[in-house]
């Protein structure tokens, strides 16, 4: 992260505000990772500036990364082991408070980590975290599921549908904008069979 997070957070939010003054219908948002050992830190970056949208995400299972392509975390420890860490960090994160709403509650599955059908009910666990935490939860699960055989979308639906949470579109990456609402057509449909193949 020192290497690649070089941007200055207080311009960023300068020029937001700025263009929140001239008219234009903008919302100073941020992408704040989940770290249990650094909770303190993060809850005071968050408090000393004015966000309006605070997506929490979990990238890092201890000091193994999900979504390091160059060193899996599959490299070190099971799926099954993958999936059940980042299911207990999602609901520390939404216990946490801290965060708007959980991004991409699925990510293992991008990176090939299946879902063993011992863990699925343990997707309820995370939902009802972030409901009772008054959290929303972006509809990445509704786009492609490469690579994992449950049909996230449809489970994470029913759940969502179930604890009444609000689900939003964080399809559109402020860091890949050219990826503007790429998945669109893909929100609400089940895999194909290519897509969800073993």
């Amino acid at each position: 992260w020192q290497q690649e997070a070089t941007q200055d957070i207080d311009a960023y939010v300068q020029d937001l505000r700025e263009a929140q003054q001239a008219g234009l219908p903008v919302l100073i948002g941020i992408e704040m990772d989940w770290l249990p050992d650094r909770a303190a830190a993060i809850g005071q970056l968050l408090a000393d500036h004015p966000f309006d949208l605070v997506l929490g995400s979990v990238h890092w299972i201890g000091e193994l990364a999900i979504d390091d392509p160059d060193d899996p975390a599959t490299a070190h420890i099971d799926d099954a082991q993958v999936w059940e860490r980042y299911f207990e960090q999602l609901v520390a994160a939404a216990r946490s408070g801290l965060y708007d709403v959980l991004a991409h509650p699925d990510l293992p599955k991008v990176f090939g980590h299946r879902l063993p059908e011992s863990l699925s009910a343990r997707i309820d666990d995370v939902v009802a975290a972030i409901a009772e935490n008054a959290a929303g939860m972006d509809d990445h699960v509704f786009a492609v599921t490469e690579a994992v055989h449950i049909d996230f979308g449809r489970v994470f639906q029913e759940l969502i549908d179930q604890h009444g949470l609000t689900l939003r579109n964080d399809e559109c990456r402020g860091d890949k904008p050219l990826e503007l609402g790429h998945v669109v057509t893909n929100l609400h449909r089940p895999p194909t069979e290519d897509e969800a193949r073993p």
